[in-house]
């Protein structure tokens, strides 16, 4: 639950930079959100190879995390749900680090070619749109699996 929040956090972070006027983010902010980034990878590749680990050493088998009967129906939670869990918040923080990425670029170029008064990137959406297509291919399966 803690990573999911983090990883929304990742998300909005992307967002408010492409919010920014042209000289952009400072240096702290770059440090700041590449540590963020760093750490919810490391956490969800950690968190990844552990539910990974115990579904082929255990089985796929229900471990009862929480068990409250509230109208007759139990709430069961299993390693298996943690690693499409985990898979999907890896998709996630691809895509936010992805869309980062192309925002840097963006002001990078928008240096290079006149500061403020430099033509808008147009190719930019398109880009975005196969990093949404390709990191939303990769998940699909999770969330098949999650029904």
């Amino acid at each position: 639950m803690g990573t999911a929040l983090v990883t929304v956090i990742s998300r909005t972070h992307p967002q408010q930079m492409n919010q920014m006027p042209y000289p952009g983010p400072t240096t702290l902010f770059h440090v700041r959100i590449s540590g963020l980034f760093f750490l919810l990878w490391a956490t969800n590749i950690v968190m990844l190879a552990f539910a990974a680990e115990s579904i082929i050493t255990n089985g796929v088998g229900v471990i009862i995390l929480f068990a409250s009967e509230v109208g007759g129906i139990k709430l069961v939670i299993t390693m298996q749900t943690y690693a499409i869990q985990y898979s999907i918040l890896l998709a996630s923080l691809i895509n936010s680090k992805a869309k980062y990425i192309l925002s840097t670029i963006e002001f990078h170029r928008a240096a290079t070619r006149g500061g403020e008064n430099a033509p808008a990137w147009e190719d930019k959406s398109m880009y975005i749109f196969y990093v949404d297509l390709i990191t939303g291919a990769f998940a699909r399966p999770f969330y098949a699996d999650a029904i």
